[in-house]
């Protein structure tokens, strides 16, 4: 009998949609707290593990350094491969986890979780399709893909879909200009009608909310 594949919303792990920005900074001490652990108790020098709780504690403390508000100032983010991942003055915000080589955005709307994208590095001997099947060796087939034909070069997969009743998951390849692949888990619930007030936004028709 064919093993059934983990439904997408196990990917949010503890996680639910519509937390507080408090409560994933809580859930980000914890696998902060988890990654220093294994390391200070294996250090048998009593200053290194002294450095390494100091380590531990800059990093935490740090979190509320990375908490954005979007109310129409500068932030930077307009530029990078988020930038339509959010909306200004539209009660929203964002939580970026820098983990080396892996960056995660946690965003909200009236302080409620509604996506999460993850940007993953793009090695020299990876693919996007190899990508691609590490997830589906996860959560089965893709219930949807994309492909695009650029001027002159072969048809390649650019984007792919999965979702169950609460989440859905996209996979995106943005090596091309940004140099990483995208992973986006967004809520069913809130993500349709916030991204549709994005699309608004963009036309410039949204009202004043």
């Amino acid at each position: 009998r064919k093993k059934k594949s983990p439904p997408i919303s196990e990917a949010l792990k503890e996680l639910t949609w519509g937390e507080s920005h408090f409560k994933v900074m809580k859930y980000i001490e914890k696998l902060i707290k988890k990654r220093y652990k294994t390391a200070i108790s294996s250090s048998f020098d009593g200053l290194k593990a002294d450095k390494l709780r100091r380590e531990m504690k800059a990093e935490i403390d740090s979190l509320k350094d990375h908490y954005v508000e979007f109310n129409g100032q500068r932030t930077g983010y307009a530029v990078t491969f988020i930038k339509d991942d959010f909306a200004q003055n539209n009660g929203e915000t964002m939580l970026k986890f820098d983990e080396g080589s892996r960056q995660r955005y946690f965003f909200f709307r009236y302080d409620e979780l509604w996506k999460i994208v993850v940007s993953y590095p793009v090695m020299p001997d990876s693919s996007f399709e190899s990508f691609l099947k590490q997830v589906q060796g996860k959560y089965g087939r893709a219930k949807k893909q994309d492909w695009e034909t650029p001027h002159g070069g072969g048809r390649h997969l650019v984007r792919a879909l999965w979702e169950d009743d609460k989440t859905r998951l996209v996979l995106e390849d943005k090596a091309s200009f940004y140099g990483c692949y995208v992973m986006k888990l967004v809520s069913r619930v809130k993500g349709k009608e916030i991204t549709k007030l994005h699309e608004e936004f963009l036309r410039g028709t949204a009202s004043e909310l």
